[in-house]
């Protein structure tokens, strides 16, 4: 599995752009054999909801609600919760959300804002656009 993040990483690194302190895998290093192919959880959230996938595992949910468990590769709807049949599975993909959230808090704490200055017909361009 991998996500944008992980291809834009690859794309900018091949073009000799610095990924220092970038999200994702360099997958031109994972397919050379660099890193470990055990994979990386996915994880996505909006608001106060959230899910985890981690190979044919999907953890959905509300902070503060028991999420459901779904085994994608069986039941890919989702239509069957399987949290309590393997709490194992769950308690595994939960660490894995709460490890990446505090990951991508502190990340966004530390970040300095950075500015950029634009030429005339980019700025222009994107006061077109509403930015």
């Amino acid at each position: 599995m991998t996500s944008t993040v992980d291809v834009a990483r690859t794309i900018l690194r091949g073009l000799g752009v610095g990924t220092e302190g970038m999200e994702g895998t360099e997958l031109a290093r994972l397919a050379k054999g660099d890193l470990p192919i055990d994979g990386h959880p996915l994880v996505a959230t909006l608001g106060s909801r959230y899910a985890t996938r981690f190979g044919p595992w999907l953890l959905a949910g509300d902070i503060g609600r028991r999420p459901t468990l779904c085994q994608v590769d069986v039941d890919p709807a989702c239509v069957t919760d399987v949290y309590a049949q393997s709490p194992l599975a769950a308690e595994a993909l939960w660490r894995r959300t709460f490890q990446a959230a505090t990951a991508a808090a502190t990340q966004r704490s530390h970040r300095a804002p950075s500015l950029v200055s634009l030429d005339a017909d980019t700025a222009a361009a994107l006061k077109v656009f509403g930015y």
